[in-house]
Order: C-alpha cells, then sequence, then structure tokens
C-alpha cells in the first residue's frame, strides 16, 4: 500500500541560484529584510529554490499570519521601488496584494495572501540567508490542496518530486493533508479536478538549462501521475462509499461531457 515515509526534509541554507534568477533572489532577500515576522514564502519558487533545485521558477508567493503582517508584507513588497523596482498591474484587497514586477531587468510577478489557517496548522523555518521558508510538510499540503483548484504542469512536476523523496502518499494521506487546508478537498472533487484536466506539452517549458529531461519527457511524467493518482482515487471510491452530494456532483460533469 503507497504510503508517505519521510517528511522532514531540511530546507537548503541559502536560495538556489540555478533554479531562482539572481533577480527573484535578491527581491526575495530584500522583502525579508524589511518585514517582521508571521510572513512566509512558500509556492514552487520556495520548494524549488530551498529543496529541491529541479525547475526554474519565477514568482514571488507570501503568505501571511493576519492583517498587521499582510500589512507589513505588502510594504515591503512596494519597497522594492526604493530599489528601483517597477511595479505594475497592482490588484489589492485586504486579504490579497499581486503586482508584476520589474527589477534589474527581469520580471516576475509577487503575491502576498492573508491565510491565518495555513500559519495555524502549518510551519516555516527560518534559513540561514534569512527567509522564513514554509516546512516541508507544509508545502506538500499546499500543493495537495491545489490538486481541487488547479492541477496544473508545475504543480503535477512539483508533486512528482516531492512523491520522490517523501514517498507515494495513499489516498487517505491525501485528503487529510488536503484537507488541512481546503475542507472542500474529497475524493470526488479531486476525481472532478483529476479528470477534467487537460496537460500540455508546451506547459512544461520550466526545465533547468542543464535538466536531464525533456520537455516531453517532463510531459509524460505529468501524466503518468495524473493518471495513477485518478486511477487510486477511482479505486478508494469504491472502498469508501461517496456522499449523495459527491455523487450527484459527480454524475453532473459525467453528463456536462456527454454533451
Amino acid at each position: 500500500m503507497a504510503a508517505l515515509r519521510k517528511l522532514d526534509i531540511h530546507p537548503r541554507g541559502s536560495i538556489s541560484t540555478i533554479a531562482i534568477p539572481a533577480a527573484l533572489g535578491e527581491a526575495i532577500h530584500f522583502i525579508f529584510q524589511n518585514v517582521a515576522g508571521g510572513v512566509w514564502f512558500v509556492g514552487g519558487s520556495a520548494l524549488s529554490g530551498y529543496y529541491a533545485e529541479h525547475r526554474i521558477s519565477d514568482d514571488i508567493d507570501l503568505f501571511t499570519a493576519g492583517h498587521a503582517e499582510q500589512e507589513s508584507a505588502v510594504r515591503a513588497v512596494k519597497a522594492l521601488t526604493s530599489a528601483e523596482a517597477t511595479l505594475t498591474r497592482e490588484s489589492t484587497t485586504p486579504l490579497f496584494y499581486r503586482t508584476d514586477v520589474k527589477f534589474k531587468n527581469h520580471s516576475f510577478t509577487a503575491s502576498v495572501v492573508l491565510d491565518e489557517n495555513v500559519h495555524r496548522v502549518g510551519h516555516a523555518l527560518r534559513t540561514q540567508d534569512g527567509v522564513w521558508v514554509a516546512n516541508f510538510q507544509t508545502l506538500l499540503s499546499m500543493k495537495l490542496a491545489c490538486l481541487v483548484s488547479r492541477c496544473s504542469e508545475k504543480d503535477l512536476f512539483d508533486l512528482d518530486w516531492m512523491f520522490g523523496k517523501a514517498g507515494f502518499p495513499s489516498a487517505e494521506e491525501i485528503i487529510s493533508m488536503g484537507q488541512k487546508l481546503d475542507s472542500g478537498l474529497n475524493a470526488a472533487t479531486l476525481i472532478i479536478s483529476l479528470a477534467g484536466t487537460v496537460l500540455r506539452k508546451e506547459a512544461c517549458r520550466f526545465l533547468l538549462p542543464a535538466s536531464e529531461l525533456t520537455v516531453d519527457s517532463a510531459y509524460q511524467k505529468i501524466v503518468k501521475l495524473q493518471k495513477e493518482l485518478l486511477e487510486m482515487f477511482l479505486d478508494y471510491e469504491k472502498t469508501a462509499p461517496l456522499s449523495a452530494e459527491a455523487k450527484a456532483l459527480l454524475q453532473s460533469v459525467k453528463d456536462i461531457k456527454k454533451c
């Protein structure tokens, strides 16, 4: 039976200069020099920059613990302009901030999200270069929770690497970890998302220059993982019957596909 075997995987002391463009790394360090606590570096750049060094990642995702921390992180991102960065297409709500950044002739996005739940159930570690990065288990839970919302090529590629390090989780483990961050995650929503996602080979152009993989082999890898996950949850569905609501949701998706 599939199961996780190792979750105590520690981050690098400093951010990867192979997976993370120099300007992005400098911007991350600038931000964390200008915020207090309660701000974590998460997402694909955190995974590739501090753990996997497996693909190019070119954005900054920050999750904050409360309103004060959110305001502090947004101010730190905006303060990049003092280092001659240009911010465009800014979008702001009390819980979310996003902007396109051009810094040292390099363009990337920066997002700041207020998510008290991630800070309540997750953990982060302070690296030697001063960045509070989500720990491996928290990043894994976040990637699993993403399966019901976007199930992107990058997400599956990240999960493939994480499963290779920690072991392939069981359906029960995925549901348990994912539900800590998304209460709507269950076998039915996972099946719908996995079955309804069309993966694109052209979206797999995120490999490192020295990668042993090609775009085609990376694409085949994530297609294989998508199929394995879908088959696992279809088997799980047989042993753990869905609720009436979940069955109705699945049937509605099947009806749409017939149209």
